[in-house]
């Protein structure tokens, strides 16, 4: 699986947590591949295009707007949004988080169908959100 760690993000995060799935998997940052102020939707819809992505996302509010959710409906992207709180948590912590739900991330991914949109409390839990 590829994973895509969107701007809300550090990108060594993505540098890290690439380290630690290879081969089996890979992570990249939006800024490895876009120029860092490209808009949602432009980055959404090229890497719906592609396919085989798992978009990772620290911006909570991205799939609340009727725009917004409609232009990850249409992408066809699996995505995991961090849910409030997660940005307000050091560097570290946040790493230390996400590397230690990631196997529950890959499970949601890989059962999921494509498409299907999900939201990780701090705490670690993931729900799916739609469809």
């Amino acid at each position: 699986m590829r994973f895509f760690l969107d701007n809300n993000l550090a990108i060594r995060h993505a540098r890290a947590l690439n380290e630690m799935v290879k081969p089996e998997h890979s992570f990249a940052h939006l800024q490895d591949i876009f120029p860092a102020d490209t808009k949602d939707e432009q980055w959404i819809r090229q890497l719906g295009a592609e396919g085989d992505w798992i978009v990772i996302s620290g911006d909570y509010r991205i799939g609340k707007s009727a725009h917004e959710r409609a232009a990850w409906h249409q992408s066809g992207l699996t995505v995991f949004f961090l849910n409030k709180g997660w940005t307000n948590l050091p560097l570290l912590q946040q790493h230390s988080k996400l590397a230690l739900i990631l196997d529950g991330i890959v499970q949601h991914a890989v059962t999921a169908e494509q498409g299907t949109g999900f939201m990780i409390s701090v705490n670690g839990k993931i729900d799916q959100v739609y469809p």
